[in-house]
């Protein structure tokens, strides 16, 4: 996810440069394209939310998988999820990681 994140217009570049080089057999063109138009979806775009949300989550982990952490730290670092999460959930948050992706993103379309 996080590579997808944060390459995506490699990604893209290299698939769309793919699927029009003549030099490569059809059956490859022809799933370069096709990757390559899965790539302009929107939900593929929403690959900046999730990068984000794993992020956070590992974060967390590697902070409870610590071997001396105390209950309150724990309690702290869940509770910290918690409201990340339902921050996430607002929908003025939502449309503003929709309007980053594309804006990063480019080529992204709304199908």
């Amino acid at each position: 996810m996080k590579a997808l994140a944060l390459n995506y217009d490699k990604f893209y570049g290299l698939l769309a440069e793919t699927a029009d080089n003549e030099n490569e057999s059809a059956d490859y063109r022809l799933k370069a394209s096709n990757l390559a138009k899965a790539l302009t979806r929107l939900e593929t775009a929403m690959c900046q939310i999730w990068n984000r949300i794993l992020e956070r989550f590992h974060a967390s982990s590697r902070l409870l998988l610590a071997l001396r952490i105390d209950l309150k730290t724990a309690v702290a670092v869940f509770q910290s999820l918690e409201s990340f999460i339902a921050d996430l959930r607002d929908q003025a948050q939502f449309e503003s990681f929709e309007a980053a992706s594309k804006c990063t993103m480019p080529e992204i379309s709304q199908t």
